[in-house]
């Protein structure tokens, strides 16, 4: 079974992947960024944000709640 997805964009360093949440609140940009916390054991650790997209600021909005009716959309990627 196919289930419904966003496209996204990688970024250059394949940290990074944008995409857009379509839903009753609009076209909004989201990014889930992964970021290397270190290695213990042999193995390599990283923390995964995700958020929105916040132009003005140039960052990651980890706090916003969009509740744009697409959560099991976004969990596929």
């Amino acid at each position: 079974m196919l289930l419904e997805r966003y496209e996204y964009e990688i970024g250059n360093s394949y940290h990074q992947y944008d995409f857009y949440s379509d839903g009753p609140k609009g076209k909004i940009k989201k990014v889930v960024l992964y970021s290397w916390l270190g290695a213990l054991g042999g193995f390599d650790y990283y923390n995964r944000g995700f958020g929105d997209h916040d132009e003005a600021a140039g960052r990651i909005n980890d706090l916003s709640v969009t509740n744009n009716n697409d959560r099991d959309k976004i969990l596929l990627l």
